[in-house]
This record gives structure tokens, C-alpha cells and sequence, in this order.
């Protein structure tokens, strides 16, 4: 028997508003929660949960008497149904609906001339910044107004191109820009790229490394010195191998959308979006590990569509087993190749066996036993390929490759710091690391470490969250210093410019992606979602929550973007169709 649906969804409307009311209340008064991490904790379930249930009756006695709104929450709810429109209720509240506060905040501290970040303090004046602003912000919302009154919006001229036109205009629009900035900008390794371009010219002359920092460092090292003995050993050939790796990025991305939506404008907006989001253009003038990992994922979220959209049209013809078993193993060797470079694809491997859960893949045909099968082909490459870094540092580098994790956990949960990297925190993970006999003796004296700082704190645990995102979020011209930080020559005043610009236009259209994908997300709820947008909001969810628990930096969030344009777009595309099919345009 299906349960109540109109009672099931002002439920979960009642926990987001709950939350809200949550936020609300600490916002105005924090003093209310000046108490240890357990108090804080307790106190914070027991406000949400009372604002829920106020919500929760509230929305009941409107329901008992508005025949309209009855209609609208009462949907057919099976149990996978309900199980997805709980989680669009948690995603909506984190971390999308804390992103966007957070980006809130910012947008009206930038208008009062306030500052908390570097974007705000080369920005913090009112005046023609805040015009530009406010038209960054009003572009795209007059341009899906016109693209829903035009009808019928399927026969417009720029649906009938073919496929090329769009994906020459995005391989172009990515390679020029990012020409110019190769340029205009001579921007040099610093840091831990530094140390990975040094050791890459290291192998090039035949001397290995005899220290390694991170497993995600080892295969980048290897593939940079293959490029320098190639191409030489410049910084500009691996800048070039960047440019090519986003330009073919942004064409993926145009296909996979193009299955997703139905549509070549939306398509082609989120291909056109990746390959000009600001902070991106510069960043990938920078040696980091990062610009592979957004290519294998691109690459990724392609193939995994086509999975999802083949394995769709053959529930009613049955499954071909060689194809959907070829599919888990070549899921599983992209999974394994991206996880060579950054530690996130655990993130999309979970996504992916959770989605084909929740949708019912391999169970309605009777497929079970392949799917079990398919699942054991994705994770053997994917396993096989992690081992990789220690294989070559076993048999070339001289010396053995440490765990970082834990360190990135204690850096992660200190809110003195607010969850970023310091010295204190590297020095003692690393005197803990030399004196531990064993990796969990490791573990457990940095968990000991962890807990007395959380329990001895006061009134911390919900700024110390909205820190950690408002510097993930928010502080764009972090990610934009590093193409411009270390430059050698050029003219200073253009560099501090352009890196000032780009900021704000990369805090303008995250601000506007957000508002977008809190709407599709939130009327998602009625409308249920395809298995890549849902695939693709697990991924975000886990990433930010990954983010409370580990070292943040802003650029960490530079993998996430294509995920995050992905889903705008597709609430921009979801928005534009639900109002054709209301108006009777579309059949």
C-alpha cells in the first residue's frame, strides 16, 4: 500500500524549512549555543526538529484546506521514488542551500563595501564594479526569459545545427582564451607543483626522485617528464597539454549534455561554460594534478551516461551481456585512472553503485547475478589501477610513500585554522607519523588530537562549518592567484587586473549556477530525475561532505565544477521544458 504522498512531501519540505529556521536562529543569536561539541550537537537536532515539526503542521492544515496544494504534493510514490526525494530534501539543505547562503552573504557584504575575502577586498568598493555585477547576474536570467517565450523553442534555428558548429565553437572559444592567458601571463610552478615540475626534469635527465609527498604526485611526475622529453623540459608544453585536455573537456561535456537534456542550446551552454569559467582559464596555466582529473572525469560522466541512457531504452528488449558488463569494466578503469590524480574517485564509484541501487538497474530484467558480476569488472581495474603510485615508487623512487590522509584529517578539524593547511598541524602530524610503530597507533593519536579540540571548543561547530565553505565557496581569487602569484616579467598592474576581474566574474555566475540549482533541485521534488542528474548530485554531496572532514583549500573545488555546471544547465533546460509542456507547446 503506498503511503500518504501529499504526507510523505510536506514532510520532507518540513525538514528543509526546519533547517532553514536552524539557520536563522544561530545567524541572530548565537550565544544560544556557547556550549561543548555534545551540547551544540543536541541543542541544534532539538531547534531543527522543532522548527520541522511547526513547518510539518503547518503545511498539513494548508494541505486540508487548498485543493491546489493537495494536488500538487500528492504524487505516485513508490519506494526508490521516495528514497530519491529524500535525498533532493538533504541536498537542497547541504550543500546546496549552505552554498548559497554563504554566496548570499558575500554578494550584499560586496555592495556595503565589507570584506572577509580576497574577492571582497579587491572588490569591496561600490560603484562600476557593482554595476558590472549586477549585469554579469542579469544576463543569464533575461536570456532563459527569452528562451521560454519563444515557441516553439525546438524548431529555433540553433537546434538544427549540427553537431560540429557547436563543437568547434567551444574548442575555439577554450583554446584562444586560454592562448592569451599563456601569453599575457608567464605564470610559474610554485609549491608542491614546483616540486613535481623539478622532479619531472629530475627523471628527464635520469635522476629519480628520492622523496615522494602524495600518491596523486607520483603518475603526474611520471607523465610531465614523458611530455619534457618529448617536447623539452618548459612549463609552456605542459600548459599547451592543458589547453588541449580542457578543449577536448568541454566537447565531452557537450555530448553527455547533449543525452541529457534533449537539447543542443543547453548542451552547448554547459561545453561553452566549462571552457570559460573564469577561475579555470588561468588555473590551468598552473602544474597541478587537478586539470587530468577534470579530463578523466569529463571522459567519466560521458561514458556513464551513455550507460545509463543504453541500459534505459533495453529494459523493455532485455540486456545484451557483453555490452553491460564492458560498460561496468570501462567505468572502472576511468575510475582508476582518476583516482591516480586526485583522492575523489571513491566519490564516484559510491555515486555509481548507489544510483544503479536506487534506480533498479539489473533487477528488472532479472539481471542480478550480471549486475553483482558487472560491479566485480568495475572494481578489479579500478583497484588494480590505485596500486599504481606504489608500484613505481617501489621500483624506482627510494623511499617509501606516506599516508597523508590522517594528516589531512587533523588539519581538516581544526577550527582554529578553520580546516586549512599550518605548520603546527604538519609538524605534529609529523612527529606522530615518526613515532607511531603501526598506522593505526597513527591513527588513533591523531583521532585523540581531533576529539579534544572539538569537545573543548565553545560555539564553534557552526562557524567553523561556515568557514570551511566560505572558503571553498567563496574565495575565488585564491584559486585565480595561483596562475598569477609566480609570475617572472609582464606588467604588474594588468596581472593584479585581469586576476581581479576574473574573480568576479567567477563569484557572479557561481552566485547565479547556485540560485538555479537550488530551483531545479527543489522542484525536482515533484518532477523525480534522471539517473546522471542524480548520480551527478550524489557526487556533490559527498564531495562537500568530504570538505567538512578534510584540509580545504578553494581551488579543491576547481573538480567539482564540471559536475556543478552539469547541473545548472540542466535545471536552466528542465525549467525551459516544464513551462513549453504548460503551455501546451511541446507534446
Amino acid at each position: 500500500m503506498k503511503p500518504k504522498n501529499h504526507t510523505f512531501l510536506a514532510f520532507l519540505i518540513s525538514l528543509a524549512l526546519g533547517c532553514i529556521s536552524l539557520f536563522l536562529i544561530v545567524g541572530l543569536w548565537p550565544g544560544l549555543f556557547y556550549y561543548s561539541l555534545r551540547v551544540q550537537v543536541l541543542l541544534f537536532s532539538l531547534v531543527w526538529f522543532l522548527g520541522t515539526g511547526i513547518c510539518f503542521l503547518v503545511l498539513l492544515f494548508w494541505v486540508d484546506r487548498s485543493e491546489k496544494v493537495r494536488s500538487i504534493l500528492s504524487l505516485d510514490l513508490t519506494a526508490d521514488l521516495a528514497i530519491r526525494r529524500a535525498f533532493l530534501t538533504v541536498f537542497i539543505i547541504f550543500p546546496i542551500g549552505l552554498i548559497f547562503y554563504q554566496n548570499i552573504l558575500e554578494f550584499f557584504r560586496l555592495f556595503l563595501g565589507g570584506s572577509i575575502l580576497d574577492v571582497l577586498r579587491a572588490y569591496g568598493r561600490v560603484g562600476g564594479f557593482n554595476v558590472l555585477l549586477l549585469i554579469i547576474l542579469a544576463l543569464p536570467v533575461a536570456l532563459l526569459v527569452a528562451m521560454i517565450k519563444m515557441k516553439p523553442f525546438r524548431k529555433i534555428w540553433w537546434e538544427k545545427l549540427p553537431d560540429g558548429y557547436y563543437v568547434v565553437v567551444i574548442m575555439l572559444l577554450g583554446t584562444i582564451i586560454r592562448l592569451f592567458l599563456i601569453q599575457s601571463i608567464d605564470t610559474q610552478p610554485s609549491s608542491d607543483f614546483l616540486l613535481i615540475h623539478k622532479d619531472a626534469v629530475g627523471i628527464v635527465n635520469g635522476v629519480w626522485p628520492d622523496n615522494v609527498y602524495a600518491a596523486t604526485h607520483v603518475v603526474v611526475t611520471v607523465l610531465f617528464s614523458f611530455l619534457y622529453r618529448v617536447f623539452g623540459p618548459s612549463v609552456v608544453v605542459v600548459k599547451i597539454f592543458n589547453l588541449l585536455l580542457y578543449a577536448l573537456s568541454g566537447t565531452l561535456i557537450y555530448y553527455a549534455s547533449r543525452q541529457i537534456f534533449a537539447s543542443k542550446l543547453w548542451a552547448g551552454m554547459a561545453g561553452l561554460l566549462f571552457v570559460i569559467w573564469p577561475s579555470l582559464t588561468i588555473y590551468s596555466n598552473v602544474l597541478t594534478p587537478e586539470h587530468i582529473f577534470i579530463f578523466l572525469e569529463c571522459v567519466l560522466l560521458f561514458f556513464i551516461t551513455l550507460f545509463f541512457k543504453q541500459n534505459e531504452l533495453k529494459e523493455s528488449t532485455g540486456v545484451r551481456s557483453v555490452q553491460y558488463l564492458s560498460g561496468f569494466f570501462l567505468i572502472g578503469v576511468l575510475l582508476g585512472l582518476s583516482g591516480l590524480f586526485r583522492p575523489f574517485s571513491e566519490l564516484f564509484l559510491v555515486a555509481f553503485a548507489i544510483t544503479l541501487l536506487v534506480y533498479g538497474y539489473g533487477t528488472r530484467q532479472g539481471t542480478v547475478m550480471l549486475t553483482l558480476i558487472g560491479l566485480v569488472a568495475l572494481v578489479i581495474p579500478f583497484f588494480m589501477l590505485g596500486r599504481l603510485p606504489q608500484v613505481i615508487v617501489d621500483h624506482y623512487y627510494h623511499a617509501d610513500m606516506p599516508n597523508i590522509r590522517p594528516c589531512n584529517l587533523l588539519v581538516g578539524l581544526n577550527p582554529q585554522s578553520s580546516g586549512q593547511w599550518n605548520m603546527d598541524d604538519y609538524y605534529l602530524c609529523r612527529n606522530f607519523r615518526i613515532q607511531s610503530k603501526s598506522s593505526s597507533e597513527y591513527m588513533s593519536k591523531v583521532l585523540n588530537v581531533v576529539m579534544e579540540r572539538l569537545e573543548t571548543g565553545k560555539n564553534q561547530l557552526f562557524p567553523f562549518l561556515g568557514a570551511k565553505f566560505l572558503i571553498l565557496w567563496t574565495n575565488n581569487y585564491s584559486i585565480v592567484s595561483w596562475g598569477t602569484q609566480t609570475v617572472s616579467g609582464g606588467d604588474p598592474a594588468f596581472i593584479l587586473n585581469m586576476a581581479q576581474s576574473l574573480s568576479l566574474l567567477d563569484f557572479a555566475l557561481t552566485l547565479l549556477l547556485l540560485a538555479f540549482v537550488l530551483m531545479g533541485a527543489a522542484l525536482a521534488l515533484l518532477w523525480d530525475v534522471k539517473p546522471i542528474i542524480f548520480f551527478s548530485m550524489l557526487v556533490f554531496f559527498g564531495f562537500n561532505l568530504m570538505e567538512i572532514l578534510f584540509e580545504v583549500q578553494a581551488r579543491y573545488r576547481t573538480v567539482i565544477i564540471p559536475l556543478f555546471i552539469l547541473l545548472a544547465c540542466w535545471s536552466f533546460s528542465a525549467l525551459q521544458v516544464r513551462y513549453a509542456e504548460r503551455i501546451g507547446e511541446t507534446k
